[in-house]
């Protein structure tokens, strides 16, 4: 080994390159290269091929006698250079600097890594003013560019690594605008890692390796699986991980850049900050069919690196490490759901992996009793029936029977001639302890807060709250026609109290409590205003449906109706859910005031209902539920009217608390249950009962049948609402009124305006 080490760390050879001609910029963001040239370069002796197979055979196979983790595959070494190229004020002046037509300034040096497949630039002591950046290109390919690295994408970081080149020439050129002090700009090229083992090369697992694809089943959690590269001490290295929901269950897609995007793998590959900000990740690396296992040349690949936020190695934990992306996934890549549930003995566990960086594979396992590889009671031990892992393995999720992470892949000793070896995987349930302040805490809360006695409009109201993975969070409370701006920051455990000014109103005194178990998905408190005498309790929901991987299962239209007495109408509205479980609601109060309201659902279909009224001084209120697969609305709403005296209807106010229905709303089926009905009207001052037959066809068009009425019906079939009016003989005016249709039970209700009252109108039929 100490003579093969010698052969590639040779004395390097420094050059000077000539300038060229005939300039050609690629881009705003490419490589300028011409006139320009290369005013400094390195070119190191070629790296022995048979050095890659001698590091192979220092990592013989684990066995059963000397188990360890499945490793991280390497396949780039670190070949530092004994005279690093340095810039700054010393080394470089102004006029050693291109000046170019549109005012950039441009410095730039060429490195030579004879015989690597790849390359990645490690760049040291980086201080780059604003808008100066660092761009390497392979020079035979200009517009084969590696990622800029700028101040924005060094994140405070004074070291960097160049993302992948496939070439073993690199140009590193760094490009300063115009203004940009040339002075303040410092960094030394000071090595690569020299990829000697391509990972565009396919079919490096083992023959007994089952192909992914050929389980569509398993292609969501397959979506959100990644294959990893990444620096340590200058040597590359393969892995496997997974992005991570933020709640149970499958979670949403990581398709926003706002959104916090996690990642999970093992220690044994990941430990520290310095290596995560090396990584990238290749995502859909992956046969196209099952029949077809040769990957696509080209995948997406994100880079940036990622921010290690917490693990520990298999000595002290699990063997995890938890961080997050720097960059967004592409579109498709899952977040992905997790469980802390202990499997049972006989359940089907499942991996999905890149064993030796190969495209993905799959294999299918159990868990077995004892401690084989002495690791402790951190892992599981799992015996696989078909497939098995590899090198590059390291760090694949593993999924239980319901399709959730439970663990990550630290090693063992199975592979294609011994598939019964075991393999350790660090226990999720284990691991959540230090991860579930980002796991749980981020998200948006919507919920409602009132007295526990009862809904009162000074007491009562709703609020949106927004947390980070930090424990930060924002929002507000509307409390009355008012809104206040809340802010803060929980503590380890989920708490929170501050204070809310409301001027002359005097303060409200807000207590928060995020539920941390990750079971609930919710936040509890109170409201309390002490000028006031009142305390109101919280509650509110998070919205967890994305609408791509994890699709709210209720989407669609309902109809709601709040029932009314023998003095008041039939209170009534529609409302959409989106794939988001976002809902938008629209209706009318039986004394004809429109209410509306744009919310969320939560995963259990709960839907907090809440509308100020009357300037603040009345309120509708009350958590509603939608229930699966009936599509049935259900729940208890508190519409409170203060005494208004120039109020045209109940003027002296009223309290209706009363149980609501609704239906899910199908608008391909007819919009009754019937083709004959009646529409009967009472209440709302009317002598009696106004009862008008009608038909309806097959496209919702209606016919009067009663010989002595006016009467008019009309549905709006997207939403399943209607309007109307009839006249009785003995009247010259009209009676309008309005309504929607609850499909479950093949009826209609709404609502009609009297002289100080309303009254209820009923669909049914014959």
């Amino acid at each position: 080994m100490k003579t093969l080490h010698l052969a590639w760390k040779a004395v390097l050879l420094l050059v000077v390159l000539a300038c060229r001609s005939n300039a050609h910029t690629f881009g705003p963001l490419g490589p300028v290269y011409g006139p320009v040239g290369y005013q400094k370069g390195i070119a190191l002796p070629r790296f022995p091929a048979e050095l890659g197979s001698h590091l192979d055979a220092l990592n013989p196979r684990p066995s059963i006698l000397a188990p360890r983790p499945k490793g991280r595959l390497q396949i780039g070494i670190n070949r530092s250079f004994d005279s690093p190229i340095v810039l700054n004020s010393s080394t470089v002046k102004p006029q050693e600097w291109s000046l170019l037509s549109n005012g950039w300034r441009v410095w730039s040096a060429e490195l030579i890594s004879e015989g690597a497949v790849g390359v990645r630039v490690h760049i040291e002591s980086l201080a780059l003013p604003a808008g100066v950046r660092l761009v390497a290109y392979d020079p035979a390919r200009p517009t084969s560019v590696a990622r800029p690295i700028d101040a924005q994408s060094l994140k405070g970081e004074r070291e960097a690594w160049t993302s992948t080149l496939f070439t073993e020439r690199v140009v590193v050129e760094c490009q300063a605008p115009p203004g940009a002090n040339l002075d303040q700009i410092i960094f030394s090229l000071t090595g690569v890692s020299h990829l000697y083992r391509s990972p565009l090369v396919k079919d490096m697992a083992e023959a007994c390796e089952l192909n992914a694809t050929c389980y569509p089943a398993w292609a969501p959690q397959a979506a959100g699986v990644a294959r990893i590269s990444f620096v340590d001490s200058g040597n590359a290295f393969l892995c496997t991980g997974s992005l991570i929901g933020d709640s149970t269950g499958l979670a949403p897609a990581a398709t926003s850049a706002g959104a916090a995007n996690y990642f999970l793998t093992a220690n044994h590959c990941v430990s520290n900050q310095r290596v995560a900000s090396t990584i990238e990740f290749d995502w859909f690396y992956e046969a196209p069919t099952c029949q077809n296992p040769n990957p696509p040349d080209n995948w997406p690949t994100t880079g940036g690196g990622a921010t290690f936020l917490a693990g520990v190695d298999d000595m002290r934990g699990s063997d995890f490490a938890f961080m997050r992306l720097r960059e967004p996934p592409p579109d498709g890549a899952n977040r992905l759901g997790w469980s802390r549930t202990t499997p049972s003995n006989n359940e089907t566990l499942t991996v999905i992996e890149h064993p030796r960086g190969d495209y993905k594979r799959i294999a299918f396992g159990s868990l077995i009793g004892g401690d084989p590889l002495q690791l402790g009671p951190d892992f599981w031990m799992v015996q696989w029936s078909q497939g098995v892992t590899e090198e590059g393995s390291s760090g694949s999720p593993l999924f239980n029977s319901g399709q959730q992470i439970i663990g990550q892949l630290w090693g063992g000793t199975s592979d294609c001639s011994d598939t019964t070896g075991p393999d350790g995987f660090g226990r999720f349930d284990i691991t959540y302890a230090a991860i579930k302040r980002w796991i749980v805490l981020q998200g948006t809360y919507y919920g409602l807060f009132s007295d526990p006695a009862g809904v009162q409009p000074q007491s009562a109201g709703s609020f949106t709250l927004t947390t980070t993975g930090t424990g930060k969070f924002s929002g507000s409370l509307q409390l009355g026609n008012a809104r206040y701006p809340i802010s803060g920051q929980l503590d380890a455990n989920g708490n929170a109290q501050i204070t809310v000014s409301r001027h002359s109103l005097g303060p409200l005194g807000v207590a928060l409590q995020v539920d941390l178990t990750g079971g609930s998905d919710q936040v509890l408190g109170t409201v309390t205003s002490t000028n006031e005498d009142w305390t109101a309790n919280l509650m509110g929901d998070r919205a967890i449906f994305d609408g791509k991987s994890f699709v709210c299962p209720l989407a669609g239209s309902y109809t709601l109706l709040i029932p009314g007495s023998d003095s008041i109408g039939n209170s009534y509205g529609t409302l959409s859910v989106s794939k988001t479980g976002k809902i938008s609601f629209t209706g009318f109060l039986a004394d004809g005031t429109p209410i509306s309201q744009t919310s969320y659902l939560s995963k259990n279909g709960e839907w907090p209902f809440n509308n100020a009224l009357y300037s603040g001084q009345g309120i509708a209120q009350g958590w509603l539920g939608i229930s699966s697969p009936t599509g049935s609305l259900s729940g208890t709403v508190s519409w409170i009217k203060p005494f208004l005296p120039k109020a045209k209807y109940y003027s002296g106010g009223l309290t209706n608390v009363v149980d609501v229905t609704g239906s899910y709303y199908d608008r391909t089926l007819p919009v009754l249950g019937f083709n004959t009905g009646d529409a009967v009207l009472s209440g709302g001052g009317l002598p009696g009962q106004i009862v008008s037959a009608f038909s309806l066809d097959a496209h919702n068009h209606v016919t009067n049948l009663s010989a002595s009425n006016k009467f008019a019906l009309s549905f709006t079939v997207a939403t399943g609402a209607f309007t109307g009016s009839v006249a009785a003989p003995a009247s010259s005016k009209p009676v309008k009124f309005g309504g929607v249709v609850v499909q479950n039970n093949g009826t209609g209700a709404g609502a009609f305006l009297g002289t100080q009252t309303s009254g209820t109108l009923v669909l049914q039929g014959q």
